[in-house]
């Protein structure tokens, strides 16, 4: 069985490596069915693969794996570093999806950062995963970005933190 699982692992690989768009989605699809032991792949697949959209997929999917996929979580702060807005909300949502696992490493990254977007979606995801973990500085992200931004996913992302926050208070 661990040889058949391999070889369709080896195909999947090699399904990712075509031009072919669609089967390549396919794959991408096929390998999160395989959960924890697709996340090699995955990373690989977010660490190296050169069309943005593939590696959305890959984001989205390690999310879909939910928090048996801890080990991705270095790769999507990676990501949230980044200057796609794309792979910024894909890894933040990845990151709230595999839950607790993810904190430490998004407390560091907000430490770590001076950048605007990487500060507000790491604080977004904190908030999301439990709003007791949020720290002073990363509610004043949250309200700055509420006040200042005109991208309506933004907007709606960081009331939706901050409602979180209120409720955390209310509890």
């Amino acid at each position: 069985m661990e040889n058949n699982h391999e070889l369709a692992l080896s195909e999947i690989k090699q399904l990712l490596q075509s031009n072919n768009q669609i089967e390549t989605i396919k794959a991408m699809k096929a390998i999160g069915s395989k959960g924890e032991q697709a996340i090699p792949i995955l990373r690989e697949t977010i660490r190296s693969n050169d069309d943005l959209s593939l590696r959305t997929i890959a984001i989205v999917v390690v999310g879909e794996i939910g928090k048996d996929a801890i080990s991705a979580v270095p790769d999507l702060i990676i990501q949230l570093k980044g200057t796609d807005e794309q792979l910024r909300m894909a890894a933040s949502l990845s990151l709230v999806r595999i839950g607790k696992g993810s904190i430490s490493l998004l407390k560091d990254a907000l430490l770590q950062t001076e950048d605007e977007n990487t500060l507000f979606w790491c604080s977004w995801a904190l908030a999301m995963i439990d709003a007791s973990e949020l720290p002073k500085e990363a509610i004043s992200i949250l309200m700055h970005k509420e006040k200042h931004t005109d991208n309506i996913i933004e907007k709606t992302a960081s009331q939706e933190a901050l409602a979180k926050v209120i409720g955390n208070t209310l509890n």
